[in-house]
């Protein structure tokens, strides 16, 4: 598995990829879903060049509403302020002072 982050303009370099045939998956911050785009020929020596992307967000009727930003990630979802923690705070026990 290779992977790479474009920048600003969308362009994107993986180096040293092996000659072969390849599956490219692309996911954004704040997009749902991914873009997959089958069947890219690497061959060696030489650049490959995967053209323009038009990615459509993948859409399932109206947005009503929403918790969080799609990113990934479960930091939205970890232990907000006001709500205990699901870890033990141990530092008040005679073992951890």
């Amino acid at each position: 598995m290779y992977s790479a982050i474009a920048d600003q303009n969308g362009q994107f370099t993986i180096p040293a990829v092996r000659p072969g045939t390849y599956k490219l998956q692309v996911i954004a911050k704040g997009v749902v879903g991914k873009y997959i785009q089958n069947n890219i020929n690497v061959q060696a020596n030489e650049n490959t060049d995967t053209g323009t992307i038009n990615w459509r967000q993948e859409s399932h009727g109206k947005l009503l509403w929403q918790i969080g930003v799609p990113d990934r990630t479960s930091a939205e979802f970890k232990s907000p302020a006001g709500f205990p923690s699901p870890v033990p705070n141990l530092e008040g026990t005679p073992l951890f002072k």
